[in-house]
């Protein structure tokens, strides 16, 4: 197993106050049984854009249980999950354009 070890804030690190971040969501789509992605179209999203999606949901699905990549395209992004869901598995997250 690797380590990785992580070090205190430098004077080169711009704070989050700093920056200007343009985001779109929260918003949530559901894997469908039977699937393990889910393409979401979204005109705002380009090759650059990143998603950060999360599984949400109370019982969760027993084999779809985490996601592995989201993929971005121009105007689409593709969610893909560890397998196969066995029921609708509902998927938060957000765009950072």
């Amino acid at each position: 197993a690797s380590t990785l070890a992580c070090s205190e804030p430098s004077e080169d690190i711009i704070s989050a106050a700093a920056m200007k971040v343009t985001a779109t969501g929260p918003a949530n789509v559901a894997i469908a049984a039977a699937a393990s992605s889910v393409v979401v179209t979204n005109s705002l999203v380009t090759t650059t854009s990143t998603v950060l999606a999360v599984i949400n949901q109370a019982a969760a699905d027993a084999t779809l249980t985490q996601i592995v990549r989201v993929n971005t395209a121009a105007g689409s992004f593709t969610i893909t999950g560890n397998a196969a869901a066995t029921a609708n598995t509902v998927v938060d997250y957000v765009v950072i354009l």
